[in-house]
């Protein structure tokens, strides 16, 4: 099999494993946003101890500290931007705003595609340009209709599409890179627990299924890491962004028919303009590739 096509296989699982995460964080509503997330951090560290040593790839580890200071200071970026996504994601949950999170991931593909041509010399066609252009004109409909930046949108997209140009950037192995980036956050995930339980405006003590629910959220968030990275490494960062549509696709239908979120008129608009950019994407991708470009 074609290392192409294994990372083809590895995003497409990743992807289908986030679309279904918010049926995950809607258990923990009771757990403060910052919480959950603190404790998805230093479970994602055990994970990826677990992993690294089920692999063996503690030589690895090792020769990646000794002779790559650049790319652990980017490791370090890209841990603390997927922590800011992790946030921003499990916050708009549960606060019942899983579409706000669908939107931001339909706008991410197309963020992925300008970073791969501003820092990574993939050559955009005229159509994919008009796509993004048609995209970000969706987001400046709906701040124009409603009054208001889609904050919390734009940061998921954003933060996310910072972290997939970082893990094209650092050639690292995928268990490695997931242990080191987190290892990062881990101190402050640990300090704020610490301070919360103490303070008392943390959840704890836990029932045993919220312990659960918590440890289980490390294994989750590291799982689709691992294989995003691992797909990333692999493929053109277009190709990343053309099968991101996958997760917001669920989310988006899990928001609608399962938390019967509102789909008002402003909201409406902007994803329908978002979809026909993605459908000008792809009619474009096919077109090329049935033509062997």
């Amino acid at each position: 099999m074609k290392e192409s096509v294994k990372g083809t296989i590895a995003l497409f699982f990743s992807y289908i494993a986030w679309g279904l995460h918010p049926l995950y964080w809607k258990l923990l509503q009771h757990v403060s946003s910052m919480e959950i997330l603190m404790h998805r951090v230093l479970w994602s560290v055990v994970f990826g101890v677990a992993l690294v040593t089920m692999q063996r790839h503690w030589g690895a580890f090792r020769a990646f500290l000794r002779r790559d200071k650049k790319g652990l200071a980017w490791l370090a970026a890209g841990g603390f931007s997927v922590a800011l996504n992790w946030f921003l994601f499990i916050w708009a949950v549960n606060h019942g705003r899983i579409l706000e999170t669908s939107l931001a991931y339909f706008i991410n593909p197309l963020v992925s595609m300008l970073f791969g041509y501003l820092f990574f010399s993939e050559r955009m066609r005229p159509l994919q340009k008009a796509a993004i252009a048609l995209a970000f004109s969706g987001v400046a409909m709906q701040c124009w209709i409603v009054g208001s930046i889609p904050f919390v949108s734009l940061g998921i997209a954003l933060s996310f599409a910072i972290y997939g140009a970082i893990k094209k950037k650092v050639s690292v192995d995928p268990g490695v890179g997931l242990l080191i980036e987190t290892a990062f956050v881990a101190p402050i995930a640990l300090l704020y627990l610490i301070y919360a339980q103490r303070s008392g405006v943390a959840a704890y003590p836990y029932t045993a299924v919220t312990n659960l629910l918590l440890a289980g959220g490390g294994v989750i968030a590291a799982i689709p890491l691992v294989l995003f990275s691992f797909g990333t490494q692999r493929v053109p960062l277009s190709t990343v962004g053309f099968m991101q549509f996958l997760s917001p696709s669920i989310t988006f239908t899990i928001g609608t028919l399962v938390y019967a979120e509102p789909l008002n008129r402003a909201r409406f608009f902007t994803f329908a303009i978002i979809w026909l950019a993605l459908l000008i994407y792809i009619l474009d991708a096919v077109r090329n590739r049935s033509a062997g470009k």
